[in-house]
């Protein structure tokens, strides 16, 4: 993954480019984590996963993603209103829209690879890791290309890397450990 290096449009807008998309970090790695979470309350058995298990996986990843992305689509509609003094116009909309839809991209991701791992066979314990390991190396990518957006050298990119990845092992140990 390569981000290239550009300046947001302003202070206001976070959004950074990674190869033909435009997304917001915070949003990004915020699902990720939750995502994360999600993932714990699924029952890690040895039984391979089965269309079931599938099917409440759909829900345990997307629905917390769904109510977030509406929550914040919610409350910034409202302080946009407050602080514009008018109505939202179509155009704001789309623009909350599609910003608030990126909380659903990683919620996506890791459903492919339940996909992926229930046409292979995989067991429930094998997917959930696999999940886990993906989060993780989101959050190692998102510390590098943080600090490279900083202007940091390489090495201190390696270093924020392992940081955010460091951050992920966290979650994921407090999960298991609250699982058992």
């Amino acid at each position: 993954m390569t981000a290239e290096m550009r300046t947001p449009i302003g202070p206001e807008d976070p959004r950074i480019t990674l190869g033909p998309l435009r997304v917001d970090p915070r949003t990004i790695i915020y699902s990720t984590i939750l995502v994360l979470t999600a993932v714990a309350i699924i029952d890690p058995g040895k039984q391979p996963l089965n269309t079931a298990a599938l099917w409440q996986g759909f829900w345990i990843l997307l629905g917390p993603l769904f109510a977030i992305s509406m929550a914040h689509g919610f409350s910034e509609a409202i302080d946009l209103q407050i602080r514009l003094h008018r109505r939202l116009t179509w155009a704001d909309r789309r623009h909350l829209l599609t910003v608030n839809l990126q909380y659903m991209f990683i919620g996506v991701i890791a459903w492919i690879s339940l996909l992926i791992s229930y046409a292979v066979g995989q067991t429930v314990s094998t997917a959930m890791n696999q999940l886990y390991v993906l989060g993780v190396a989101s959050l190692v990518a998102w510390g590098v290309i943080a600090a490279r957006h900083a202007g940091l050298p390489r090495s201190r990119q390696v270093v924020m890397g392992i940081n955010y990845g460091a951050i992920g092992i966290i979650i994921v140990l407090v999960e298991i450990w609250i699982r058992h």
